[in-house]
C-alpha cells in the first residue's frame, strides 16, 4: 500500500510518525509520501513538503506565503488526480487538509482523518465537509465521539497518542498506605 500522509505542524508530525510506525507493523512493505517533518523521515516519508514551511501565525504571515500553499496545494492534488495511493492520512491541519480530503474523496481514493479539527470548538460548520470527505474520522477525545453522532458521522476513537507517552498512573491504595 501506498499512502499519501500530510501533517502541516510539528504536534502532527509527532503524531504522525508514530502512525507511520504502527502501521509500518502491520503492513511492513507500505509507504509514505507527502508533508511531515524529521521523525516522519526517519519513519520512511518521502517528504515532498516540511511541515516547518506550512506553518504560519496570523493572516499576514499566511498571506505572504499564499503561492506557496497555492503551489504545494496544486503539487498534492495533482499526484492525487493521477491516482498514485491507495488510501490518504490526514493529521490536523484543516485549510489545507478539507482540500485534500475533498480531491481525494472526488476520485473514490480511501480518506482517513486522524486528530480531527477541533471543529467542536470554533467554524462548527465544518462538519459537513469532513462528513462528505471523510470516509474514517479517527478522534483521540474521548467527546468527539458525541459530538459528531448528530450529525451522522461515525467516528473512531483511539485516544490520545501522548497517553503513550506519559508514565502509567499511580497506584492510588500503594500512595494511600505509603503517605
Amino acid at each position: 500500500m501506498r499512502f499519501l500522509i500530510i501533517a502541516g505542524e510539528v504536534s502532527g508530525e509527532i503524531y504522525g510518525a508514530r502512525l507511520m510506525r504502527e502501521i509500518k507493523a502491520l503492513m511492513p512493505d507500505c509507504s509514505f509520501v507527502g508533508i511531515g517533518g524529521d521523525r516522519m523521515v526517519a519513519e520512511g516519508l518521502e517528504m515532498h513538503y516540511h511541515c516547518r514551511d506550512m506553518a504560519t501565525i496570523g493572516l499576514v504571515q499566511m498571506l505572504g506565503k499564499a503561492a506557496f500553499f497555492i503551489g504545494a496545494l496544486g503539487n498534492i492534488k495533482g499526484m492525487i488526480r493521477k491516482k498514485q495511493f491507495d488510501a490518504i492520512i490526514l493529521i490536523d491541519y484543516p485549510g489545507f487538509n478539507f482540500k485534500i480530503a475533498r480531491a481525494g474523496r472526488k476520485i473514490g481514493i480511501p480518506v482517513f482523518y486522524y486528530v480531527l479539527p477541533q471543529i467542536w470548538a470554533w467554524r462548527r460548520y465544518r462538519v459537513h465537509a469532513l462528513k462528505r470527505n471523510v470516509d474514517t474520522p479517527i478522534a483521540v477525545l474521548p467527546f468527539e465521539e458525541e459530538f459528531y453522532r448528530p450529525y451522522g458521522v461515525k467516528v473512531n476513537f483511539v485516544g490520545h497518542p501522548m497517553l503513550d507517552e506519559m508514565p502509567p498512573p499511580p497506584d492510588r491504595e500503594k500512595l494511600r498506605r505509603e503517605f
